[in-house]
C-alpha cells in the first residue's frame, strides 16, 4: 500500500460487541506468522498520546517535538512487542489518525544520490 503502508482514510462499520459501530480508518496489511496476511484497521483518535509509547516514556522536550513536528526529534530504543527486543526507532504522530507510529532504523533505506567524487564533478561545472 502507499502512503507509508497505510491507505487514505476510508469510511468503515466494524461490528464491537454485537453493535456495528461507523467510523473512518486507515488500512494496513500485515503478514502474520503463519504467513498469512491481515487488513490492520487504523481508526482516527480524538488526539496524540503524549505521554508515552509502548516502553518510551516522552520527556517534556519530546512531547514538545511531536506537538510541533510530529517526529520524536531522535532515535529511541523501542520494544518489539513481538520479540521482545530493544529496537532504535524513529517515533512520529500519524497526522491523519493521530496514532503513535515507529519505525525501526534498520528499516529505513536512503539512497546515496551524490557520492563526494560526484559532488566534485557538479561543483566545477
Amino acid at each position: 500500500m502507499r502512503n507509508y503502508g497505510k491507505s487514505r482514510l476510508i469510511d468503515c462499520n466494524p461490528e464491537i460487541g454485537g453493535i456495528r459501530v461507523a467510523m473512518q480508518a486507515r488500512l494496513s496489511l500485515r503478514e502474520n506468522p503463519d504467513g498469512t496476511v491481515s487488513l490492520v484497521p487504523h481508526p482516527i483518535r480524538r488526539a496524540p498520546n503524549y505521554d508515552e509509547y509502548l516502553n518510551v516514556k516522552f520527556t517534556e522536550e519530546d512531547r514538545d517535538n511531536l506537538k510541533k513536528t510530529g517526529n520524536l526529534g531522535r532515535v529511541a530504543k523501542v520494544v518489539d512487542p513481538v520479540t521482545g527486543e530493544l529496537l532504535p526507532s524513529f517515533i512520529s504522530i500519524d497526522r491523519v489518525t493521530n496514532e503513535t507510529v515507529s519505525v525501526p532504523v534498520r528499516d529505513i533505506n536512503i539512497c546515496l544520490l551524490y557520492t563526494s567524487d560526484a559532488a566534485d564533478e557538479r561543483s566545477s561545472v
